[in-house]
């Protein structure tokens, strides 16, 4: 069980090889920029915040990965829902079908077997189990039908409707998210080569005629065309990354 999905603790073989890439590409960027060996490696100490937010980005990467199954958890819940099951036999029987969609080390699997262990041998409610993997995890279609089950349980609704309803908006809602998220998958290729594009220029001139490059980092103006190409390219890509997070 995940204690904090919104944290991603990286091993240290996920460290090394992240500052082993970063670092090649950070400081050979800066030598293609500014042909300077010493300040290459000062930029290495960059490593060190660039690992948080590769963390964050690790731990998004978990939750939208979760939010795809819980989708289909859903429909497993739906289903047995409107068989006439309750819902902690519909979570029982919904353990099983992840376990064979997903296998026994996939998130959802993972957390459905510790609530189903809860509920049967610390006598565990299925709102406070719902509740307690709502706030652990942070995605929001979760906490959403945590919150709705809650209230609808606590004032004594029409369960299988109310479940069926939420159930049907929810799945359409993470489908539609999914359906984004496949859509744009050229548009982010694209935008990786378009980012590479001014080293990959730069790397292609010095190496077929690296004195046609020589006035850039010899003289002063060359040297501030380069920091503003740089600092150009830097935006870009941040600004880049940006619009590409695409949330409903």
């Amino acid at each position: 069980m995940i204690a904090d999905y919104n944290i991603y603790s990286l091993s240290n073989k996920q460290r090394l090889c992240f500052c082993t890439v970063f670092g090649i590409i950070i400081a050979g960027s800066l030598y293609l920029f500014y042909n300077s060996l010493i300040l290459s490696l000062l930029m290495l100490c960059s490593c060190y915040p660039a690992l948080k937010t590769y963390s964050k980005y690790l731990a998004e990467k978990r939750r939208r990965e979760l939010s795809v199954q819980f989708r289909d958890l859903l429909y497993a819940l739906s289903s047995s829902i409107s068989a006439g099951r309750q819902m902690q036999e519909a979570l029982e029987e919904a353990e099983e079908t992840m376990k064979l969609l997903y296998g026994e080390d996939a998130l959802i699997s993972g957390e459905l077997e510790n609530m189903v262990l809860y509920m049967e041998e610390s006598r565990e409610t299925v709102e406070s189990v719902l509740e307690d993997f709502a706030l652990r995890c942070g995605v929001p279609d979760i906490v959403r039908f945590a919150d709705i089950y809650s209230i609808s349980k606590r004032t004594g609704g029409d369960m299988e409707k109310v479940i069926r309803k939420t159930v049907g908006i929810l799945f359409d809602r993470i489908e539609l998210e999914q359906e984004i998220h496949t859509r744009t998958a050229q548009k982010r290729m694209e935008f990786i080569i378009l980012a590479a594009m001014s080293p990959a220029m730069l790397l292609l001139l010095r190496v077929s005629s690296g004195s046609y490059l020589a006035i850039m980092y010899e003289t002063l103006a060359g040297r501030l065309l380069m920091t503003i190409a740089f600092l150009l390219t830097a935006l870009a890509i941040f600004i880049g990354f940006h619009i590409m997070r695409i949330r409903l």
